[in-house]
């Protein structure tokens, strides 16, 4: 049933975004949204591959356009040579990390069919790529661009290698049956999706972290805008958890605390990536004085 209730959610979120087209050809997904990047949530998704001619996710006009220069004036955004179009419906789109030349200057309004550049590996990189972000102007977020992009295949379950429960200078690595004492701590999962695309090991960020607690839901952290608040990025559809409250390491999330008081529980924990595929850990807690 739970899955039932995020497939239909997850629809409703695809029809209020257009209908967008990938921008390059063949597809290798890399990095996804809201994972944990240099200490900061990735903002879009990274396409991996070098000289591969990047379209438009959808027809629109040129925002801004830059550049990059082997000059110490340069714009200090680490994206290298980028392009950002303006579409209907207060969506705009990035294009970074375009090799240093190709982009069309004064290109104008811009259809689907025309190339806005050549993927490559200006700015900060540790490859080639495309980076790719929408950006939603009329509620003022970031998006996720696997809401409005074609499905891909993925029949992959997220890995959960890890849950940990912390209070203090005590950490408990749960196993399938535990003995614990009563206390309030801070839980920690560590999980992942492993990309399809690609034939070298390629973690990637969940879409979405559930937790319940003898049955009852506790945290649904999801993986599908960004928004400002107090000067930092928070999860939208979550607890606003921003970056340093979420992340303990880059495969390691924290969804808040719990409290265990003594008797029998039951912690179950729920993960999915974009396409659904669902991996579920029960731990059995004998809860102690």
């Amino acid at each position: 049933m739970r899955k039932a209730f995020f497939v239909l959610g997850l629809f409703f979120s695809i029809l209020a975004m257009p209908a967008l087209d990938w921008p390059v050809s063949p597809l290798a997904l890399i990095s996804t949204f809201g994972e944990s990047q240099n200490g900061h949530f990735h903002k879009g998704i990274d396409l991996a591959g070098a000289g591969m001619q990047v379209y438009p996710v959808d027809a629109g006009e040129v925002l801004f356009l830059f550049e990059e220069k082997y000059s110490p004036l340069q714009l200090p955004s680490g994206l290298g040579s980028f392009i950002v179009l303006e579409h209907n419906r207060e969506l705009r789109s990035l294009y970074a990390h375009l090799k240093s030349g190709s982009i069309p200057q004064d290109p104008g309004s811009i259809s689907r069919e025309m190339i806005l550049g050549i993927s490559g590996d200006t700015g900060n990189t540790t490859g080639p790529h495309l980076h790719l972000a929408l950006f939603d102007m009329e509620f003022n977020q970031i998006i996720n661009p696997l809401l409005a992009l074609p499905p891909l295949l993925d029949t992959r379950r997220p890995t959960l290698e890890a849950v940990h429960l912390k209070t203090g200078t005590q950490t408990i690595n749960l196993q399938p049956s535990n003995i614990i004492p009563s206390s309030v701590y801070n839980l920690i999962v560590t999980a992942y999706d492993v990309s399809e695309e690609v034939k070298y090991f390629c973690p990637r960020s969940l879409f979405s972290l559930e937790v319940y607690l003898n049955g009852e839901q506790k945290y649904r952290i999801t993986h599908e805008a960004l928004k400002e608040r107090d000067n930092s990025l928070v999860l939208v559809q979550s607890p606003a958890l921003s970056y340093k409250d979420y992340y303990q390491d880059q495969w390691e999330m924290s969804p808040g605390r719990i409290t265990l008081n003594p008797g029998d529980s039951r912690l179950e924990i729920v993960i999915r990536d974009f396409a659904g595929n669902e991996t579920v850990r029960t731990f059995l807690l004998k809860v102690q004085n």
